[in-house]
């Protein structure tokens, strides 16, 4: 038997988060994006829900852009690396480095990954390897019992 590869399609538009002088929305549009996605590949194989923006670590303000707090799994989605973005700079690696050190020294398994991994199924891979080895689940046979 093979396994199931889900491919996801990507909202064709997001809805801009409109914020306030000071205001800090609890999820910004792109984590938004990346929870409702995965969230419906979640809900599709039965597994939890991630939490988008989760604070690991109370003495410093880092967060992982998705999460299943009682799995200690998380998500890093490494956008702009072709662009120029914020994780190819040294500064920004630097600290990025920092993060996830001290996440692994807290226990947490965190799995890296690009945006476009979300929906062309590495990422529902990733989480099918990670949840049959630590969490498995044994579903019906196929044609009923």
């Amino acid at each position: 038997m093979t396994a199931r590869r889900a491919v996801v399609v990507w909202p064709a538009k997001t809805p801009r988060v409109r914020q306030r002088a000071g205001e800090t929305p609890a999820v910004d549009a792109r984590a938004a994006r990346y929870l409702r996605v995965v969230a419906a590949l979640c809900a599709d194989r039965g597994w939890p829900v991630p939490v988008a923006e989760y604070r690991f670590n109370a003495d410093r303000r880092w967060r992982f852009d998705l999460c299943w707090p009682d799995q200690w799994i998380a998500v890093e989605v490494e956008g702009g690396l072709f662009s120029g973005g914020r994780h190819v700079r040294g500064a920004s690696l630097r600290r990025e480095y920092a993060k996830l050190n001290d996440a692994q020294i807290r226990g947490w398994i965190v799995l890296m990954i690009l945006p476009e991994q979300i929906t062309n199924g590495t990422l529902s891979d990733l989480l099918a390897a990670y949840f049959a080895r630590w969490y498995p689940v044994t579903f019906p046979a196929k044609g009923g019992a």
